[in-house]
């Protein structure tokens, strides 16, 4: 049988509205999309695409805008002097009118089984192999800079023996993994004919955290508190072509003159050089236990105040940059994405919607990482954190507020040089019920890209949300160049168990 493919909208209009996105989200407008892809049995009653799909437009109910267009204003000089939302680049979004794009929906047929797609637990490593046949075409996400097309896709695959994968990207200016779990605990719900609880969407709330947005400068202060919070900063317009990221190489002719106001100020460029995105990538889970996890905080902890996720993050970090064998002076990096929901003050909230992450990095010489003991790569871990303190994190809005081009930086990299991490812990991705019990499977889709890692919770029978992410041990979803995978799997302090 082949896909259908439909686009669906609420099952009631909603009435029309539009809304700038935070400055946040319109920072993240040139990211990979969000991405997921859950794995399910055997329904008692069968699974049924118009029931998905009536279920669905339900639960759009609850989330209009996720059929709705992302759009950039054309770019008013005037108007954006006093309103930062009216700023070049910056990302709206409307619902509700007669030209909305939809939530594209696809239905497609296997004739093999949920099963053969579960990874094949072997030791501590699980050998990884993302089924992109599964997922929607993450290519068709839209650049809201030139195009207006769904900005979420749903990719439902029925398999012969009645399981069943839900495949979903959406746009990530519009969704990080904490507002895609939500999105499709919620749809679970309504299709066991659950009432969902309504899910404002209030973006500019991330925005009333910063002072000072509309003034006509930026606050030298504010600037200078924001650029003390420890990140990498590549600028797009530092020279070089941009091979990875979509994001422009040089200032849009409609703020070039602002441009060249202040002088056309460059910043770092961004190292390709160091980079060989096309080596072949070795891609897996790495599994720790409870116990591991304790021996490695036991370790990290002495005379430090660090958490279990630091001790974890700077054991793999080491290994890492050991397996590279790189010169002893080279600086590497430890990228890490962090949430805002619980950082900015007051809170945003756990069911926030939409994109609210930016990224840290640690960042130290390669001998001096490798040679010192864990608990100080720890403690630098924990430091990087604590620097993204509410204040200084309302500092750098406003000062993200006054950039030129929303894409024009970026604070992660991957290749030799760089791990990039970012964490699905306790966001729930095992608490979603379609009616057939707890995922089997639960897949991010991300690219298997060199450096990349990602922090997941270990299948569990039975979501606590009182239980501790390290409770049931932890798994990584790890991606590195395959001569350095080997070399890092290979390493006697690999399981954490040795000094």
């Amino acid at each position: 049988m082949e896909d259908r493919t439909a686009l669906l909208f609420p099952s009631t209009r909603p009435t029309p509205h539009s809304t700038p996105l935070s400055i946040i989200d319109s920072s993240v407008a040139s990211y990979s999309p969000c991405s997921a892809l859950w794995l399910f049995g055997k329904s008692d009653e069968g699974w049924s695409a118009s029931a998905l799909q009536e279920s669905l437009r339900r639960t759009l109910d609850v989330y209009p805008q996720f059929s709705g267009k992302l759009y950039i204003p054309q770019y008013d000089a005037e108007a954006a002097v006093r309103d930062h939302t009216r700023r070049f680049g910056r990302i709206h979004i409307a619902w509700g009118n007669k030209d909305d794009p939809g939530l594209q929906f696809t239905f497609a047929s296997s004739s093999k089984s949920a099963q053969e797609y579960i990874p094949l637990m072997s030791g501590q490593r699980t050998p990884l192999r993302t089924p992109w046949d599964l997922f929607p075409d993450l290519q068709s996400i839209p650049n809201p800079r030139r195009e207006v097309k769904p900005c979420v896709l749903i990719k439902v695959t029925l398999f012969a023996d009645g399981s069943l994968a839900v495949g979903i990207a959406l746009h990530h200016s519009l969704s990080d993994i904490q507002t895609l779990c939500t999105f499709v605990r919620d749809w679970g719900a309504a299709h066991r004919n659950l009432t969902l609880t309504q899910r404002p969407f209030n973006p500019l709330a991330v925005d009333d955290h910063a002072p000072y947005l509309d003034e006509m400068q930026e606050s030298p202060t504010l600037r200078d508190r924001a650029l003390k919070i420890p990140q990498i900063r590549l600028d797009y317009w530092a020279g070089g072509p941009s091979r990875a990221i979509k994001s422009a190489t040089a200032p849009h002719e409609a703020i070039d003159h602002l441009d060249e106001a202040q002088g056309r100020p460059r910043g770092t460029p961004i190292p390709w050089d160091t980079w060989d995105s096309k080596a072949p990538v070795s891609d897996a889970y790495i599994h720790f236990s409870r116990e591991q996890l304790e021996l490695l905080w036991t370790r990290a902890s002495a005379g430090r105040r660090v958490s279990r996720l630091d001790a974890l993050l700077a054991h793999l970090w080491r290994l890492v940059v050991k397996a590279r064998q790189l010169q002893d002076e080279e600086i590497v990096h430890f990228d890490m994405s962090i949430g805002l929901r619980s950082r900015l003050y007051p809170p945003l909230g756990d069911t926030f919607l939409g994109s609210p992450l930016i990224n840290i990095s640690s960042s130290v010489g390669a001998a001096e990482l490798i040679d010192r003991p864990l608990s100080d790569t720890a403690a630098l871990i924990r430091h990087t954190v604590e620097k993204a303190d509410s204040d200084s994190l309302n500092a750098l809005l406003h000062h993200l507020a006054f950039a030129l081009d929303p894409e024009r930086e970026w604070n992660a990299f991957l290749g030799k040089h760089h791990c990039m991490v970012t964490s699905w812990l306790s966001t729930g991705s095992w608490n979603i019920d379609f009616g057939a019990g707890r995922p089997l499977e639960v897949y991010s889709g991300i690219s298997a890209l060199d450096g990349l890692m990602v922090i997941m919770d270990e299948p569990c029978d039975l979501f606590d949300a009182s239980r501790r992410w390290y409770e049931d041990g932890v798994r990584i979803r790890m991606c590195l160049a395959t001569n350095v995978m080997d070399k890092f799997l290979a390493d006697p302090e690999f399981s954490g168990t040795h000094a």
